[in-house]
């Protein structure tokens, strides 16, 4: 009865081991075509994976040129020097324009839909001066006068505040 109970802990170790280098080959066999695709051009490896031609990557941060240029002013003659009386003063640097503000979200008022249900899901709130703001932004008499199928315009926060107080 130990022999048999041996021999089967033996099978059952040679059929692990088995099944571990089988998926270890087919590990190794994906690593080989997945080189031999990016030698052939039909991939590149990039810093999240292996992308498939025709693809990239897209990185977000930082805007190009958010820093303003600097330009050094130096002679061949040596040091940096001031200019004399009578020089063409340099010009002055431009202030940064403030981004643009976003353009109101815009959305088709689906049967159902209240102007709190719509202002909770797009503004985390349905206070009743933020509905009203809203129903007034979009020449709204009231908050209930809301019909499916309008075109109903959602501004940003700010924006919607400083419409508010203008009124």
């Amino acid at each position: 009865m130990r022999i048999v109970i041996l021999l089967l802990a033996l099978v059952c170790a040679f059929g692990a081991a088995a099944l571990w280098q089988q998926g270890r080959v087919a590990d190794h066999k994906e690593r080989q075509n997945e080189a031999r695709r990016i030698a052939a051009g039909q991939a590149a490896k990039t810093e999240v994976g292996v992308m498939p031609d025709g693809w990239g990557v897209v990185l977000v941060g930082k805007p190009a040129g958010d820093e303003p240029a600097v330009e050094p002013r130096a002679d061949s003659s040596g040091p940096i020097t001031e200019p004399g009386p009578g020089a063409p003063t340099p010009p002055t640097p431009r202030p940064r324009a403030d981004p643009a503000e976003p353009a109101d979200f815009e959305l088709v008022v689906q049967p159902g839909a209240s102007l709190s249900k719509l202002a909770a899901a797009h503004y985390g709130t349905s206070k009743k001066e933020l509905v009203d703001a809203l129903a007034h932004y979009n020449g709204l008499s009231s908050a209930d006068a809301l019909q499916a199928g309008q075109k109903l315009r959602l501004p940003s926060p700010a924006k919607l505040q400083a419409f508010a107080q203008s009124r």
